[in-house]
């Protein structure tokens, strides 16, 4: 069973999928800050009050940042990924031809899909969940060899990822790898 908080890859239309977290859970964060930010009116004064209230701030954070992926199945955008706080986002696209395939691979902790070669990708590798454990991630290659991570996580994750992966690959017409190594199994 997947959590709520995780990105899934889901059929908006005919022609688009999108692969993001859930809308209610993102509502459902929104109603978690508004109550913490009750609990700080009605808490007590000092310390417990500004608590309260920073929990709810960064409740609120979460609620409004997105990092959403949108495919379209046919013309010649094949993606828009939206990213940061709204209404403050960016986006940007990727055209069809630029992606050759979706790739499901994994590695031991600090290791990158592509090798490691200087500190700044060990930070990398950290940052995207791969530093302290066992991985496996979700990519789109691109045709001039560099990689997107779209999700990484625990190899506990990699059936929602081999099925997300499939369906996209298929959706998009494009091939699907999958490079997983025993960790995985």
């Amino acid at each position: 069973m997947q959590l709520p908080s995780r990105p899934s890859l889901k059929r908006v239309s005919d022609e688009r999928l999108a692969y993001r977290v859930s809308t209610l859970f993102r509502l459902g964060l929104g109603l978690l800050a508004l109550g913490l930010a009750a609990l700080g009116l009605i808490s007590g004064e000092g310390s417990t009050r500004l608590m309260w209230y920073a929990l709810a701030i960064v409740t609120a954070g979460a609620a409004l940042s997105g990092d959403d992926w949108t495919f379209f199945v046919s013309g010649e955008l094949a993606l828009r990924r939206r990213f940061g706080l709204f209404p403050l986002t960016k986006t940007w696209t990727l055209e069809r031809g630029r992606i050759s395939s979706v790739c499901l691979g994994s590695g031991r902790a600090g290791e990158l899909p592509h090798g490691q070669a200087s500190d700044r990708e060990k930070m990398e590798a950290s940052i995207l969940g791969m530093g302290r454990h066992d991985w496996v991630a979700l990519t789109l290659v691109l045709d001039d060899g560099r990689s997107l991570a779209m999700d990484s996580g625990k190899p506990s994750r990699r059936a929602d990822f081999l099925r997300d992966g499939n369906a996209l690959a298929s959706a998009l017409g494009l091939p699907f790898v999958d490079s997983t190594t025993a960790c995985c199994s």
